[in-house]
């Protein structure tokens, strides 16, 4: 009851079923690449799951998998995937948005139900291809789904963005990528106040060196020549 993050090592290729159910106080999960399957019940109950990491490798997902995570705010089911089983996010209350991928092609009864707050669905595919999803009867237990805005050819943005360092893309940006969902980030250069590296004077130039505090991209501005002499002895 008082496990709040797991992490599991890629050695693990299989969960059994309602493995962490009842976990109240889990937050944090990182599921291990190679993982095919979440098995029926396996995060049932986790009332804290606020983030949970799943593989690329995942196909299968078992029923009431995430029912009663109702501080699971988003969630994105890797392309793959078939169907989404009965109750999967049932009374997952907090769920604003999900990614479902064009593989889907059906959608069982109260996968959805309860999900009171889920305004926008991104679909990997087109159109015609979510109007073939075989959203099963009763229907009004998905109203979450039915409701919400839906964004074809589109992929979620991501809910747990952690970013890299920025590093130089050219002489006025440069760029970080998330290290989740690989979003890439760009902004322009912040430069600091800049070092002399040459004084002008009233035959010469000067220049004055600038890094850019995030990147550390340098740039030289000169320093026009001075209207100050300096003389020698009358």
């Amino acid at each position: 009851g008082n496990i709040e993050k797991i992490e599991i090592a890629e050695t693990v290729k299989q969960l059994g079923k309602k493995c962490f159910s009842h976990c109240t106080m889990l937050h944090t999960v990182e599921l291990p690449l190679g993982l095919k399957e979440i098995p029926d019940f396996a995060f049932s109950d986790c009332k804290n799951l606020e983030y949970i990491s799943i593989p690329s490798t995942v196909r299968t997902f078992g029923q009431n998998c995430f029912d009663d995570c109702s501080a699971l705010c988003s969630f994105v089911v890797p392309e793959g995937v078939q169907k989404l089983r009965y109750g999967m996010f049932e009374n997952a209350s907090a769920l604003e948005y999900i990614e479902i991928p064009s593989s889907v092609t059906k959608i069982e009864p109260y996968v959805f139900n309860g999900c009171s707050n889920l305004t926008d669905v991104y679909y990997t595919g087109t159109q015609t291809q979510y109007s073939k999803i075989d959203i099963e009867t009763p229907s009004e237990y998905n109203q979450g789904l039915l409701y919400a805005a839906v964004h074809y050819n589109s992929k979620a943005p991501c809910g747990r963005c952690s970013f890299s360092g920025w590093t130089r893309v050219d002489s006025n940006t440069h760029k970080r990528t998330c290290t989740n969902c690989r979003n890439v980030e760009t902004a322009s250069h912040s430069f600091n106040n800049g070092t002399v590296i040459k004084e002008p004077n009233c035959q010469e130039n000067g220049s004055k060196l600038f890094a850019c505090t995030a990147c550390g991209e340098e740039k030289t501005e000169m320093l026009a020549k001075t209207n100050t002499h300096t003389f020698e002895d009358w």
